[in-house]
């Protein structure tokens, strides 16, 4: 069975959330067996702990990476919980949050990563929508001037409403682009926000352009659903970033890891 994209076409980069019941060394020990070189890395226990006052790489993540020839590329802030996030109104929640993104930055920085991929979820629903929107935007502008002194992009992407998103759409990216205006930003395009906004790829390209890193994929069955728009496009020269949430991929991983395998490359 033929495969999906050409070898050589784009990047794949897996993320270790899936692997949430396994240690980082089998998530990096299945990265090498499947012939992937590049990952994004989420920055959440039981692999690493980083909050406002402390990094905590007990698994010696950039070790294992290099044990297995697999590079990090990406990072990505754990924002499931919203222990911390950038839309609170809170001042003692909103500095300490703030201080962790700088944390995760700095970390990214040390292990030669070149971006922090970040939704932006967590806001109160029955608070004032614009007052969270401009505390944001104040966050996001002072982590752009940090991250662009650590030389590190930071990439924003939508989320859902569904999974808790405050940013959603494009429009409100583009509205974080125009007021924060910094070279530091990238943007990537999470597929889920993307179809329940009602959104193209096309709508995306056109805003962004080469700005745009990377295409996110929750599973198996999206990426083979959107596939088709991006056959003979740039897209395939952008990253494809594969963030499997879904319980269904948490009992074995690897599975679906080969799973993935052979759904972008086949089978010869």
């Amino acid at each position: 069975m033929s495969g999906l994209l050409p070898l050589k076409s784009g990047k794949i980069l897996c993320s270790n959330v899936h692997y949430f019941y396994y240690d980082a060394d089998c998530f990096f020990t299945h990265m090498q067996e499947n012939g992937w070189r590049e990952a994004e890395l989420y920055l959440g226990t039981p692999h690493i702990f980083i909050d406002s006052n402390v990094i905590d790489d007990f698994a010696q993540i950039p070790l294992l990476a290099f044990k297995h020839n697999v590079r990090i590329t990406d990072v990505h802030p754990e924002t499931i919980s919203f222990r911390y996030h950038l839309c609170s109104l809170d001042a003692a929640w909103n500095q300490s949050s703030l201080q962790t993104y700088r944390n995760v930055i700095r970390y990214a920085s040390q292990i030669g990563a070149e971006s922090v991929n970040t939704n932006l979820t967590g806001a109160f629903r029955d608070l004032d929508q614009e007052k969270i929107f401009e505390s944001l935007r104040q966050n996001l502008q002072h982590l752009a001037v940090y991250a662009e002194e650590k030389r590190v992009f930071l990439t924003l992407e939508a989320e859902s409403p569904r999974y808790e998103g405050f940013i959603c759409n494009l429009a409100q990216i583009q509205r974080l682009d125009t007021e924060i205006d910094s070279p530091a930003l990238r943007f990537g395009v999470n597929v889920d926000a993307l179809e329940d906004a009602g959104e193209t790829l096309v709508d995306w390209e056109k805003a962004f352009g080469d700005r745009i890193r990377y295409l996110r994929f929750s599973s198996i069955e999206s990426f083979q659903k959107i596939y088709p728009q991006l056959n003979g496009t740039a897209w395939l020269s952008r990253r494809i970033i594969f963030s499997f949430q879904d319980d269904r991929y948490l009992e074995q991983p690897y599975v679906f890891d080969r799973m993935l395998k052979e759904a972008v490359y086949g089978v010869d």
